[in-house]
């Protein structure tokens, strides 16, 4: 089925978002971790209590980001990524792209067709982290803005598709998750990614990836890796996009 979620996917994953956990271990646990637990949160990270909010949630995956990004050289920008054939260069402007494009999605309701996730446009400028933290701002701004959350048909970067704005959050959340571990393998640092924030993103990607059809990233997934049920969970979500938890750069 053409698109970035199957109709079915869809409607679970907006259900789970919104309405959490049908049981402490019932299928929707993965999902309402994200908004249940304490996490780490990350400018380097800081001790957050209490339950995290949706957009909470945004702000701490994104600032786990960005104390990966803070550390990338020069020198770092045509190193090989475990996406494919793309370096950290490239996987830096399509994290900013997509950054971009949901932030447009969610304040104007529009699909900006310029930032093309298949082959995105040279974003990163000379301070790769300044960008990245410009569009961050932008994009908590539109979740943060009255009523966001309550949209329900806004456009995703697959042409033709939209979807209710729990939805469009939680693929930004995995895709930020998977780059973040993509860029910080790349250059051999320290990821950041707690292991409940990995939990949620699993979940998400259980769901997004076995839908992906003729999306213009399409190449970053692959069929699962395997590994064992024992494995730790940033591994097992790793290994759910079809990379292999072990990779490391050269």
């Amino acid at each position: 089925m053409e698109g970035l979620l199957q109709t079915g996917s869809a409607i679970a994953l907006h259900e789970t978002i919104v309405a959490g956990p049908a049981s402490p271990t019932g299928p929707n646990r993965p999902l309402a971790i994200l908004f249940d637990r304490d996490h780490d949160e990350a400018r380097e990270p800081q001790p957050k209590a209490g339950p995290m909010s949706p957009l909470e949630q945004l702000e701490h995956v994104n600032r786990t980001a960005e104390a990966v990004v803070a550390k990338v050289t020069d020198a770092d920008l045509d190193k090989p990524t475990p996406c494919g054939t793309w370096v950290v260069r490239t996987e830096l402007n399509k994290l900013i792209a997509s950054v971009i494009h949901t932030s447009r999605s969610v304040a104007e309701g529009v699909d900006d067709e310029r930032m093309d996730l298949g082959d995105p446009p040279e974003l990163i400028g000379d301070d790769p982290l300044a960008a990245l933290q410009s569009a961050h701002r932008d994009c908590e701004a539109a979740f943060g803005a009255e009523g966001a959350f309550d949209q329900e048909d806004l456009p995703v970067a697959v042409p033709g598709m939209r979807f209710p704005a729990p939805i469009v959050l939680a693929v930004r959340l995995f895709d930020t998750t998977v780059v973040t571990w993509d860029i910080a393998r790349a250059i051999g640092v320290d990821h950041g990614i707690d292991a409940e924030t990995a939990a949620a993103v699993k979940g998400m990607a259980e769901q997004i990836i076995p839908a992906v059809s003729g999306a213009p990233d399409r190449q970053r997934f692959q069929d699962a890796f395997t590994v064992d049920d024992d494995a730790p969970m940033i591994d097992q979500m790793i290994a759910t996009t079809g990379r292999d938890p072990s990779w490391q750069g050269a």
